[in-house]
C-alpha cells in the first residue's frame, strides 16, 4: 500500500545494525529502475475539495540500453469513473455512489511542442517523434482537470476532506520488458512505480490544512489561498491529504519531523515518534525528512505512501496504533525498498505484517507479540477451513498476483497472515539474530531501489546459510519447495 486491509493488521518494528551490502548476494538491481524521472506538479484545489487543476512537467531520462519511442503514463483517477472497466469501487458502492471521479488531460507538449496522446482508461500513451536514446532526456508538460471522487477509497473525499492518493499522471514502470501496464484492482496494491524526485506546489482555500509527502519547504497565505511547497527525493509516489477539520500536532524522531493530522481528537504524534525511534534503531535513519500521519474516513485500516500515511479515523486508539506501526514499517519496506505490488504484493506485505507483530517484542511486551502471532494463525486457519469446505482443491499460495485473489478476505488471510507465519518459521529455524541480519541486509541492499521476490529469497538464503529458500517456497507456492517462484 502503500495497506492495512479491512481486518486490522498488527504491526511490528525492528532494531538495526549496520551491515555491508556484501551480506546479500541477491540479483543485481533492475538496470531500468534508477530514478529516471523528475516531476514538477502545480495543483490548485477548489473550494469544496471536489475539483482540482493540475499543471505537470516530467523530465524523463532513458537510463536503459535501448531507444524509447513512447512514454506511458498511469491515470489512476480514471478507475473512479462511473463507467471504468476495472473500477476502484466495490459493487455495493456503485449502487449508492453519485460522485464519481476522473482526470481529463487537456494538452500534452513534448520538449515544448504540442504532441499527440491517447487515453485508454487508466493508460495514456504519448508517442515520441524522436526516440529517446540511452542517457538522453525528454520533457513532457501537460495540463489536466481532476474530479475528486466521493467516498472513502484512496482517491476521494466528502467535501471537508480530500485524499489525493494516486491522483496525477505517473509514468508506468519501465523495465527489461518495456513499459508495464497493470490494470486497476480493488484488491491489494496494483502499483509498480520507479523512484523519482518531486517539486510540488499545492494551493487550496486558506481554511484547509494541507498534508503532503516529502518535506514542506514553505507555507504561504494570501488572498484567501494557502499554498504549500514541498520536495521529495527517491520517492516512488507523492500523496497529499487536505481537510478543513484537521488539528495538527508535531514531534520528532532524530532528524525526522513527525506530524499528526487528527480528526478524532487523538494526538498520536509522540506515539509515532517513539515507534519511529524503535524502527530507526533497527534499520538505521528514517528514510525521509518528514513523516505525516493523516486520519481520514477510510474504507481500509490504513495506506502508506512515502513520508505520508492515511489511517481510518473511526478506529479505536489501540487499533490506530497497530495500523500506524504497520504503515510506519512500510516506510522502510515497500517505500524505501520498492517492489511490484501488482504481481508480488507479498514481498512487502508479508514481511511488514511480521514486523508489525514483532514491534511489541521490541517495545518490551513479548506476550503481546505472541498474541499477535497466534491471532494471525487463528485468522488464517479460520479462512482456510471455510475455503477448503467450499473448494477442497484450494491451494493457498502466497506468490500470486493481485488479480488472482477473489476477495479482500482471501488476500488478507494468505498474503498478510500466512505470510507472517513464513517469517515466524524462518525465525524458529535460524533464530532472531540471524533473521534480523537477513532483514537489515535486504533493506541496505535495496534501499531506494527495487527488489523482486527472487531478490528477497536470494538475500535471505545467503544470510541464513542456504536455509531460507525451501522454507519460503513451501509457503509461497504452497506445494513447491524448489525452483523459482511461480506467479
Amino acid at each position: 500500500m502503500k495497506k492495512a486491509i479491512l481486518l486490522i493488521l498488527s504491526v511490528a518494528l525492528i532494531c538495526s545494525v549496520a551491515l555491508t551490502l556484501a551480506a546479500c548476494n541477491g540479483n543485481e538491481r533492475d538496470a531500468g529502475y534508477a530514478s529516471r524521472a523528475a516531476y514538477s506538479l502545480d495543483v490548485a484545489v477548489r473550494e469544496g475539495l471536489d475539483e482540482a487543476y493540475l499543471t505537470e512537467e516530467v523530465v524523463f531520462t532513458n537510463s536503459g540500453n535501448d531507444d524509447i519511442d513512447k512514454l506511458v503514463f498511469m491515470l489512476y483517477p480514471n478507475a473512479y469513473r462511473k463507467d471504468a472497466e476495472n473500477s476502484a469501487y466495490f459493487a455495493d458502492m456503485l449502487k449508492v455512489n453519485d460522485e464519481f471521479g476522473g482526470i481529463d488531460i487537456s494538452a500534452v507538449k513534448v520538449d515544448g511542442k504540442e504532441n499527440a496522446f491517447e487515453v485508454d482508461g487508466i493508460f495514456m500513451e504519448v508517442p515520441l517523434d524522436t526516440p529517446v536514446k540511452p542517457d538522453d532526456s525528454v520533457t513532457v508538460k501537460l495540463g489536466a482537470r481532476i474530479d475528486i471522487a466521493g467516498g472513502t477509497l484512496r482517491f476521494g473525499g466528502d467535501g471537508s476532506i480530500a485524499r489525493l492518493l494516486n491522483f496525477y499522471p505517473v509514468l508506468a514502470y519501465y523495465g527489461e520488458a518495456g513499459w508495464e501496464t497493470c490494470d486497476y484492482s480493488r484488491i491489494g496494491d496494483p502499483f509498480h512505480t520507479a523512484g523519482a524526485s518531486y517539486e510540488v506546489k499545492i494551493s487550496a482555500p486558506d481554511n484547509v490544512a494541507i498534508a503532503t509527502s516529502g518535506q514542506q519547504i514553505s507555507v504561504t497565505e494570501g488572498d484567501g489561498i494557502r499554498t504549500v511547497e514541498a520536495t521529495a527525493a527517491d520517492a516512488r509516489d507523492f500523496a497529499a491529504v487536505l481537510s478543513t477539520e484537521y488539528k495538527t500536532s508535531e514531534a520528532s524522531s532524530g532528524d525526522a519531523k513527525i506530524k499528526y493530522y487528527s480528526l478524532s481528537g487523538s494526538d498520536k504524534a509522540e506515539f509515532v515518534a517513539k515507534a519511529t525511534d524503535i524502527f530507526t534503531e533497527y534499520f538505521g535513519e528514517f528514510p525521509y525528512p518528514e513523516f505525516s500521519v493523516c486520519e481520514s474516513p477510510f474504507y481500509y485500516g490504513g495506506m502508506e505512501y512515502p513520508g505520508l500515511v492515511v489511517i481510518n479515523s473511526s478506529l479505536s486508539d489501540a487499533e490506530k496504533e497497530k495500523v500506524i506501526v504497520h504503515e510506519l514499517v512500510h516506510q522502510w519496506i515497500g517505500c524505501a525498498v520498492g517492489s511490484d505490488g501488482a504481481h508480488e504484493g507479498w514481498v512487502d506485505e508479508s514481511l511488514t505484517t511480521f514486523l508489525a507483530a514483532y514491534y511489541f517484542k521490541l517495545a518490551g511486551d513479548e506476550a503481546a507479540f505472541s498474541a499477535e502471532i497466534a491471532d494471525c494463525e487463528r485468522q488464517y486457519a479460520a479462512f482456510l477451513l471455510t475455503e477448503k469446505l467450499n473448494s477442497p482443491g484450494y491451494v493457498p499460495s502466497i506468490a500470486r498476483n493481485v488479480y488472482e485473489f477473489s476477495t479482500l478476505y482471501e488476500y488478507d488471510a494468505v498474503v498478510y497472515r500466512r505470510g507472517c507465519s513464513m517469517y515466524v518459521s524462518l525465525m524458529e529455524l535460524a533464530g532472531e539474530k540471524k533473521l534480523r541480519e537477513a532483514i537489515t541486509s535486504y533493506y541496505e541492499r535495496y534501499k531506494f531501489a527495487d527488489a523482486s521476490g527472487d531478490d528477497l529469497i536470494a538475500c535471505f538464503d545467503d544470510v541464513l546459510g542456504g536455509k531460507a529458500r525451501a522454507v519460503m517456497l513451501s509457503y509461497l507456492n504452497a506445494d513447491v519447495r524448489t525452483g523459482n517462484i511461480g506467479v
